[in-house]
């Protein structure tokens, strides 16, 4: 210990030779400073940068433990356990005439019914944006928002992962779709857009630079584009994939420090409850203010309450042609930007060599997976098949597809 104490001693005497001549500007001095003196110096500095990378790997396993993901469970409705035997809703409609303040919720395979919602009002629709908008306030001036939005989708990428099976059931009973279509729909494509997200939503925001102008006279000048939050975003989503249509924009609205309120369609009403409490139960477990993250629903007449509504900074909207002209129209009178997303006429282009390699059958079987994957009820589902080559390949495609068809 003592000549450990020693060493200490030479080394703070050494560097205060070197300081005092340094900041006296006489160099020259520090020529007396012996061989035997800086000895102690290089080792320092040889300890120094042997600790830097250990600290730089400590720094990032400590900010992993800092934002591992929560553990947190979440109970299975009744209705979505497999053997659930649940009264029919007759008529099987959304709308019952005797009750129209209400909506109706029913599995479109079998009728059973799952329970019923009040259609959201005014006061109930400004109310829900108020909360998101405190709340998004809190959550994105809080010192630890990078590493809590992390978190969060840590949280729920975790909760997926163990409760898949579970999630698929709520979005079958709601949608009358299969597991099969569930898996792939709801569960791998949110899972993929989760760590997408972790992985490059912090370099996606960073502050970009932009060329300056050309004129000599003005090359000081530089630009830059900083991202910050909207402040609250709505999006009203469609009801093909109750799950996965809700996760998207949460998980993009919450990395980016922004309050959203979720316009569910009224045909998954039942789930979109589900899924909106089980995205708070996340919030509140990774000490997030759950009003964050708000639901709604109305009757489509009453649409313009919430694409109408200027209480939104942002609108994103997932659905057909003529609704997004209604919801563009409302959401121009008072000057809130739209996104849309609206399908299209996706086709696959089958190539002549490739006909040949895998087979006219095989290919004809992708071609049907792919158009009516979910009934058809797909935003990317196949619906225009160009055959390049001659029309013997063609024919034989089309006889192929029409036997799988018929069966």
């Amino acid at each position: 210990m003592s000549n450990f104490t020693e060493f200490v001693s030479q080394l703070n005497e050494t560097l205060s030779e070197v300081s005092r001549a340094l900041l006296g500007g006489n160099f020259t001095d520090c020529g007396h400073v012996s061989q035997k003196s800086i000895f102690p110096i290089q080792i320092s500095l040889t300890l120094l940068l042997g600790l830097i990378p250990v600290l730089f790997f400590l720094i990032r396993k400590s900010r992993k433990h800092i934002d591992r993901p929560a553990k947190f469970e979440f109970p299975t409705p009744e209705e979505a356990k497999p053997n659930w035997k649940g009264k029919r809703l007759i008529p099987a409609d959304i709308s019952q005439q005797d009750d129209p303040d209400h909506i109706y919720c029913y599995c479109p395979a079998t009728a059973q019914y799952l329970g019923k919602f009040k259609s959201d009002s005014k006061e109930s629709i400004d109310a829900a944006i108020c909360r998101a908008r405190q709340a998004q306030d809190k959550f994105y001036h809080d010192p630890d928002f990078n590493v809590k939005r992390r978190k969060v989708l840590k949280t729920l990428n975790d909760f997926i992962i163990r409760n898949q099976e579970v999630i698929a059931r709520v979005a079958c009973r709601d949608s009358g779709k299969t597991m099969v279509d569930a898996s792939m729909g709801e569960i791998m494509v949110t899972l993929e857009k989760i760590n997408w997200t972790l992985k490059n939503g912090e370099k996606a925001l960073k502050p970009s630079s932009r060329p300056g102008p050309s004129n000599m006279l003005m090359r000081y000048k530089k630009a830059e584009v900083w991202y910050e939050p909207r402040g609250v975003v709505g999006a009203l989503v469609s009801w093909n994939y109750p799950f996965h249509n809700i996760l998207n924009p949460v998980i993009a609205a919450i990395f980016s420090g922004n309050g959203i309120v979720v316009k569910c369609s009224e045909r998954v009403r039942w789930s979109s409850e589900y899924f909106i409490s089980l995205i708070k139960t996340a919030l509140r477990v990774c000490e997030i203010d759950d009003d964050l993250v708000q639901l709604i629903c109305c009757w489509g007449k009453d649409g313009d309450l919430v694409s109408g509504n200027p209480g939104f900074d942002h609108l994103t909207f997932i659905g057909s042609i003529p609704v997004a002209k209604k919801v563009l129209k409302a959401a121009s009178d008072v000057v809130t930007p739209v996104v849309v997303e609206l399908g299209g006429k996706d086709a696959v282009i089958i190539c002549d060599d490739y006909m040949k390699k895998k087979g006219v059958d095989a290919i004809a079987s992708v071609v049907m997976r792919g158009t009516f994957q979910s009934a058809g009820q797909n935003c990317i589902g196949i619906e225009r098949v160009i055959v390049a080559g001659d029309d013997e390949h063609y024919n034989e495609l089309v006889k192929s597809s029409l036997k799988r068809w018929l069966l």
